[in-house]
């Protein structure tokens, strides 16, 4: 169990959430990827992040999100 918890994973889930963010862009509806996916996968991606004390402020998250939001 604590490979799960040591130094090394954790390095390795936040920059897999900084990952998420950056590839995760939304432009327009596809067939397995609707708006509400591209809302979880920030979500998720937050979440990490929030639990292995990587505090993001809030105006990044937003533009983070609504830079990717590319539907026309």
């Amino acid at each position: 169990m604590t490979y799960y918890e040591g130094d090394s994973m954790c390095q390795r889930i936040k920059a897999a959430a900084y990952q998420l963010i950056l590839k995760a862009n939304y432009q327009g509806p596809r067939r397995n990827f609707d708006f509400g996916t591209y809302v979880t996968a920030h979500q998720w991606a937050h979440q990490d992040l929030t639990r292995y004390s990587e505090s993001i402020p809030e105006f990044k998250k937003e533009r983070d999100f609504l830079d990717r939001n590319m539907d026309p």
